[in-house]
């Protein structure tokens, strides 16, 4: 394949390969009729793709970026060292920047392996510059360059004052280089995953990072008992598991909401268990006061035994002596005898302390657990007669009626 221009008839000194795209490369003159580069496209032959004008003098050294095709830098004839973006789209806008040359020029330059923001430029006085895109540092000045240069030729003729240059203006990158790109990311998502990416590859990768096996465990155990709504053995295996007496009760509360009697769980929970009121209670249910009917069957033969003796009163005193509550076997003449054995007994103050006793507290754990028919015969044993009626209506009409 042979590449040649036939507009400009440009010819070609040197000649350097695009890193960023195989088929393209750079063909630049050291001519001064003709003091431009050209950047060619394989593919297209016919014609150049682009033409950098930017030199007076024909173009000695070019160097292209390596870490980014982007960037350019050409050293020509007229001292100048450019820094060029052959990729602009924009005419006009090639030349980036402008490296400070003096009057020597530059035959060399390559970019920094390592650093790519790093330039060295060697020139014909036997210097050696760095020069960074980045803009730090300072180039010596152009007095210790010319002593150096009449140092090195004794018997030369040079003036006695250096030649004053332009300053060259600092170079201000319009788009930021490529390796200030991120080679490689990550960043952690839901769900304990982390998801990277890098240069090499174009595909995302996702992880799944485990910091805490034991938080893992739990997670899986939580989303197994949502999805199977078996929330009670969940928490009594959480309140087994804690190790606070506090968390125990808490799991063992939460639990009881699950249970299919809630409220007898709860009562168990706060010390009102139903079987342990009933075991307070019924002791006392036994010992209910009431009539014993063999007591009143003896009373009832006691009457038909002592018919004889009452059998001498008048119809009216017998009714009488019933409603004074005395015996029938008494005679008028008894209870004289009796009266006047009563006059000659001594009498005697005795002070008894009555003790109040009842079984309010008792009658209250029965209403906690429900049990309103031992409440009912608390409150009876109590003789707190209203509130029994109330309970055992509250009850129902069996407890009522009973």
């Amino acid at each position: 394949m042979t590449i040649s221009d036939t507009v400009s008839r440009m010819k070609a000194s040197s000649i350097i390969w695009n890193p960023s795209v195989a088929t393209q490369l750079l063909l630049a003159s050291d001519d001064d009729t003709t003091p431009w580069a050209q950047v060619w496209d394989l593919r297209y032959a016919t014609s150049s793709l682009k033409t950098l004008e930017g030199h007076q003098r024909g173009i000695v050294k070019t160097a292209w970026c390596v870490h980014d095709g982007n960037l350019l830098i050409t050293a020509a004839k007229d001292n100048k060292i450019c820094v060029w973006n052959p990729n602009a789209t924009e005419r006009g806008l090639e030349i980036v920047g402008e490296f400070p040359s003096y009057n020597q020029w530059c035959f060399d330059m390559d970019w920094g392996q390592r650093d790519p923001s790093l330039v060295a430029v060697s020139s014909v006085d036997g210097c050696v510059s760095i020069y960074s895109l980045l803009g730090s540092g300072q180039p010596p000045t152009q007095s210790d360059k010319f002593s150096q240069i009449a140092d090195s030729f004794p018997g030369m003729e040079m003036p006695a004052v250096a030649p004053q240059g332009a300053t060259p203006q600092p170079i201000r990158l319009r788009n930021p280089p490529k390796w200030f790109a991120r080679t490689a990311g990550a960043s952690f998502a839901f769900g304990g995953r982390l998801l990277s990416w890098n240069n090499q590859s174009k595909s995302v990768e996702i992880a799944q990072v485990v910091t805490e096996q034991a938080l893992v465990e739990r997670s899986i155990q939580l989303e197994a008992a949502l999805s199977q709504p078996h929330f009670a053995p969940f928490c009594q295996a959480k309140a087994e598991a804690a190790f606070q007496p506090s968390d125990q009760i808490l799991w063992q509360y939460i639990g009881a909401n699950f249970d299919s009697s809630p409220r007898n769980k709860y009562m168990e929970l706060l010390g009102y268990s139903p079987t342990q009121v009933s075991t307070k209670i019924h002791p006392l249910i036994s010992e209910t006061e009431g009539f014993n009917a063999e007591f009143l069957a003896d009373k009832m033969a006691d009457l038909a035994t002592n018919e004889g003796s009452t059998s001498s009163l008048d119809p009216s005193e017998q009714f009488e002596m019933i409603a004074s509550g005395q015996s029938f076997d008494k005679t008028p003449e008894t209870e004289v005898s009796e009266t006047e054995a009563e006059a000659s007994l001594p009498i005697i103050q005795l002070e008894v302390e009555e003790k109040e006793e009842n079984n309010h507290g008792l009658i209250t754990q029965a209403l906690l657990v429900g049990d309103l028919e031992s409440a009912v015969e608390l409150c009876i044993k109590d003789r707190i007669h209203p509130h029994a009626l109330i309970l055992a209506a509250q009850a129902g009409p069996e407890l009522f009626a009973k």
